[in-house]
């Protein structure tokens, strides 16, 4: 594509920790709907542990490095076996459509430096935290197309309730997506797929480090799976609104999605994933992504026209009754909008209608 100017990053010597540079951390395919971007890949220290951090940088194909201003997403992987690359399909997507992005790997995770037992909410906090800081530096290749006032985050598992935690306390991020699911504290609540009780200490092998309650600052979307939750594998319809009902009753716009079908894993992308673009994971996937960067549309663009993508009664081929599920109730809190709908398929939500 024409235009813009090529993203160069300083060359980068990996870490070598056990399995550094493994193919497990490699990328996943690409697809069509991603649009036009590039990366490279960038190295900067963890704030916590002083040991190297990995990541990718994406940035537009287009981008004008002496003129743009862009909005920024971090994004981070979940727990156990999960790396950066799995989630590359959003930052892609993001670069595609006007956005920074910067996936990272927590210190002992894919191909960053192993210093400390890597599965802790503080590592995973750490890794979003020293991301934001390193796309604030002066390493940043990009720093001069960073607009400060306008990042935000993402993560899964694990990431999604650290991301959750992480929005009350760190006053850069203005915006996050949390992909099953958004949590009211970084241990987990009921509502979680990854956490909650002791689940902290089963799912992803992570050490409980007890609860620490997230304080609702910034707009928030949840993500969750078509599933019981928690440890409890509780099925009260209500029970994914959890942490959305959190932000709803602290007056922050916040949106539940309850994807139909989808369990805990399927918002991480294989190496070995499908790389047709007609492949149904590149659909599950553009269907997630179709609501995170609206999402970010929304807050970080201030786009109104958001709100008509993450309202929209059909959605590429797919129907309102065909998105959410019909056991769990997924939501959409707007107040400046006026819209409080607490069950988008239940048809008493304006908004939604047709």
């Amino acid at each position: 594509m024409g235009g813009g100017n090529p993203l160069v990053c300083a060359p980068i010597t990996l870490p070598t920790p056990s399995g550094a540079g493994s193919a497990i951390d490699g990328p996943a395919p690409a697809y069509d709907w991603q649009g036009d971007w590039q990366s490279c890949e960038v190295l900067f220290v963890s704030k916590l542990h002083g040991s190297q951090l990995y990541g990718v940088l994406f940035a537009p194909k287009n981008i004008d490095l002496a003129r743009d201003k862009l909005p920024v997403v971090v994004i981070a992987p979940g727990s156990a076996t999960g790396v950066q690359s799995q989630y590359q399909w959003s930052a892609r997507d993001l670069a595609g459509h006007g956005y920074l992005a910067l996936t990272v790997d927590p210190q002992g995770v894919g191909r960053s430096e192993a210093v400390a037992p890597p599965q802790t909410a503080d590592n995973y906090i750490d890794a979003v935290v020293s991301a934001l800081d390193y796309l604030l530096s002066a390493e940043n290749p990009l720093r001069a197309n960073v607009d400060a006032a306008r990042m935000g985050a993402a993560g899964h598992s694990l990431s999604a309730r650290v991301v959750s935690f992480l929005q009350g306390e760190d006053t850069r991020l203005q915006a996050i997506v949390a992909w099953d699911n958004l949590s009211s504290t970084v241990e987990g609540d009921a509502g979680i797929s990854s956490g909650g009780g002791t689940c902290g200490a089963v799912i992803g092998g992570e050490v409980p480090l007890g609860s620490r309650p997230a304080r609702q600052r910034v707009p928030a979307m949840g993500q969750a799976s078509d599933a019981p939750g928690g440890c409890t594998q509780d099925t009260d319809p209500e029970v994914k609104k959890t942490g959305y009902n959190t932000w709803r009753n602290a007056g922050i716009s916040s949106m539940q999605i309850v994807v139909q079908g989808k369990a805990h894993a399927d918002w991480a992308q294989s190496l070995v994933a499908d790389a047709s673009s007609e492949s149904p994971k590149s659909k599950e996937l553009q269907l997630f992504q179709h609501y995170t960067r609206a999402w970010f549309d929304l807050w970080l663009k201030q786009d109104p026209r958001a709100i008509a993508a993450l309202t929209a009664s059909q959605v590429f081929e797919n129907t309102l009754q065909t998105i959410y599920s019909v056991d769990f109730r997924s939501a959409l809190f707007l107040p400046n909008a006026g819209i409080d709908c607490p069950d988008i398929l239940s048809g008493g939500c304006p908004a939604f209608a047709p």
